[in-house]
């Protein structure tokens, strides 16, 4: 999961994949460890289950919690307003990035 992730980051193409039970589609922006240490994807959602929002907006995604990650051919362009590279003062050890 981590390979087809970070190649989906390094090419920027779409993701789908089911988190907690739910289906999502995603821009993954960046695979990192999160303030917890754990491995987390960062990712601009699009679709699919939100329990809080409709609208795209950024998310974090614990990767023990994904499953069935497909990479899709749909791409995005450029990053997300608010992406920050470095990881910013949530992410660390960052393993892939936009």
């Amino acid at each position: 999961m981590i390979q087809e992730l970070s190649q989906a980051i390094a090419e920027m193409r779409l993701v789908q994949f089911v988190y907690k039970g739910e289906l999502r589609v995603v821009e993954p922006h960046m695979l990192a460890h999160n303030e917890r240490n754990h491995l987390s994807l960062s990712a601009w959602w699009t679709d699919g289950y939100s329990q809080s929002r409709s609208t795209p907006y950024w998310r974090e995604y614990l990767l023990s919690e994904i499953s069935g990650v497909q990479v899709l051919s749909g791409t995005f362009v450029q990053p997300r307003p608010g992406y920050k590279r470095d990881g910013g003062s949530k992410f660390h050890d960052i393993l892939a990035a936009v």
